[in-house]
């Protein structure tokens, strides 16, 4: 069989069989969109070589794509490839290998800029909605689609928990701090819709209405201009705090719903505050 048409099988096989989300389905299309433009249209699976892959990956790599992006499309690639091999269209495992990535420190938000969003005092409704929003992601370290997807049902009052559904709607129960507790009560007060941050309509809310939010109130909360204000960045300031607080990695990998150990270990940095106590305190010039 064609690569193309064999490729399609697998999605579908992932859409009807293993149920996997339609934002999943468009990043598999997606991944293959980049990578099979790289390889022969008429190629069969059984004549499917490392050579071949590796010739896409450089490809791509020579692009304007940075490896975070190769490497993400790489991921998809790499399933269709274990279940062509599991289905008997490879006879060999092929995988693609992974480009290095930069390290970079993720963005978070300083204590004070964290203060800011905690007593930051709106007055219209739609900016106390996006006040509780963003807190809930700072307690929780929800993703933003999880937030915005919360139904007033998956709030466990009595256990001080959510039900969250992430990616690949895996479940998972996340704690809940008891300040946190009650400022959702309160807010819940307000309205008897589904979800926990609706729309004007009941609906949930659009991420993309929360990104252009927080950019219309960053002034009013008192953010600067120089910081990274943004809905993922409450999720980093989450995981890091909990680490600083002598959190266990595990437990922070459980609750930030990762599939993969390496990926909350991206979290285990020091800002420069943290780098600079640590040398002062043990650099030779200030031993005394």
């Amino acid at each position: 069989m064609h690569l193309p048409s064999l490729f399609q099988a697998f999605v579908r096989e992932r859409r009807y069989l293993s149920n996997v989300t339609p934002k999943t389905i468009v990043w598999h299309e997606s991944a293959w969109g980049l990578f099979g433009k790289h390889l022969p249209a008429d190629l069969d699976a059984s004549e499917l070589t490392g050579a071949h892959l590796k010739t896409a990956t450089m490809a791509l790599a020579s692009g304007q794509r940075s490896a975070i992006t190769v490497n993400s499309y790489a991921r998809s690639l790499n399933a269709f490839l274990g279940w062509a091999h599991t289905e008997g269209h490879l006879t060999k495992r092929l995988r693609i290998g992974k480009l290095k990535e930069p390290q970079v420190i993720i963005a978070t938000l300083r204590p004070a800029e964290v203060q800011a969003v905690i007593k930051w005092n709106p007055k219209r409704r739609e900016y106390k909605r996006l006040q509780v929003l963003l807190l809930l992601i700072l307690d929780c370290g929800l993703r933003l689609n999880e937030a915005l997807m919360l139904e007033r049902s998956a709030v466990d009052w009595d256990m001080g928990g959510l039900k969250v559904y992430g990616k690949g709607r895996k479940e998972r129960i996340v704690p809940i701090s008891q300040p946190m507790k009650r400022r959702l009560w309160q807010w819940l007060k307000t309205h008897e819709d589904a979800y926990v941050f609706p729309n004007r309509t009941g609906g949930p809310l659009s991420q993309t209405y929360v990104h252009h939010a927080m950019a219309r109130t960053r002034d009013l909360i008192g953010i600067p201009t120089a910081t990274r204000f943004y809905a993922h960045g409450l999720r980093h300031s989450f995981a890091t705090a909990y680490l600083r607080a002598g959190g266990n990695v595990v437990v922070l990998q459980r609750i930030l719903g990762h599939a993969d150990l390496q990926t909350t270990m991206r979290y285990v940095h020091l800002q420069t505050a943290d780098l600079t106590a640590v040398h002062d305190r043990y650099s030779p010039l200030t031993q005394r």
